[in-house]
């Protein structure tokens, strides 16, 4: 039972009208088998280290499928989608995601999904905080040789340039 577009990218209407967001991008891929909506939500992430400011937009990526290769997705992102290439890494790097399947009653599962976005964009300023006071703490050398090592581990019996590359 396809979700229909209408019903798929009606959060982003609502999020326009109540709090002001902005719909940032819409697409077909896969010869209209699937569909996209970008949302900016028009609440940066702004975090300053040593004088330097990042900011960083937070959208809600939707996407729909009408050839049955996926479900109805809803993902709040740090990150606007540059290209489709990237919509599998970015709904998997999603720091909130729903997933919807195509079945009949799959309106009501939508409703909790758009209910739990809209409760969702207050995440903004405790992502927001828990960032700065990220950057705000100091890290000692052997905190941060533990994080590389789970990052990239080499094997101890390995030899040869990649593991000389991966140690170094």
């Amino acid at each position: 039972t396809p979700i229909q577009n209408r019903d798929a990218f009606a959060v982003g209407r609502d999020l326009v009208g109540d709090y002001g967001a902005k719909i940032v991008g819409m697409a077909d891929f896969r010869h209209g088998g699937a569909s996209l909506m970008v949302v900016d939500l028009m609440r940066p992430i702004t975090v300053e280290r040593d004088g330097v400011t990042d900011t960083m937009d937070l959208n809600l990526l939707v996407k729909n499928s009408h050839d049955g290769s996926s479900a109805l997705t809803f993902a709040l992102l740090a990150e606007r989608l540059a290209c489709t290439n990237a919509l599998q890494a970015a709904i998997a790097g999603a720091q909130r995601s729903w997933k919807i399947s195509h079945t009949p009653n799959a309106q009501e599962r939508v409703s909790l999904a758009v209910k739990a976005i809209k409760e969702a964009v207050g995440y903004q300023e405790k992502f927001q905080a828990v960032a700065q006071k990220m950057l705000d703490t100091d890290m000692v050398d052997a905190e941060f040789a533990k994080i590389v090592a789970r990052l990239w581990p080499v094997d101890p019996e390995a030899t040869g340039k990649v593991a000389d590359r991966k140690r170094e």
